[in-house]
């Protein structure tokens, strides 16, 4: 279905396996996002989101050192038998447009 790359991830305390469609990976090249973020980000959400019924997104804040201000990175996941699929990620610094919720101060 994918054409994929596979690791296993301790996600909540379990194990899992964590699924990068090659559009992940891509991505994930292009926008300068490590699998290490991915991953931290899917073992320690700050919010997850349910998306479009099938799809749930995690995100994390974080302040980039490079760009010199606070960012959201954005992991869009498919959950299957196999695992968690990671479908698409980027990071935003319109933080207010995606958080949910809680004020952002």
């Amino acid at each position: 279905m994918y054409s994929e790359s596979k690791i296993r991830w301790r996600v909540s305390d379990e194990l899992s396996l964590v699924i990068f469609t090659t559009h992940a990976r891509v991505q994930m090249a292009v926008r300068d996002i490590s699998e290490d973020d991915v991953l931290e980000v899917l073992n320690n959400p700050q919010q997850t989101i349910e998306f479009d019924g099938v799809r749930t997104v995690f995100q994390s804040r974080s302040f980039d050192v490079n760009r010199v201000k606070e960012m959201l990175l954005r992991v869009f996941v498919e959950e299957s038998s196999d695992g968690l699929i990671v479908v698409s990620t980027y990071q935003t610094s319109k933080i207010s447009k995606y958080w949910s919720g809680e004020s952002l101060s």
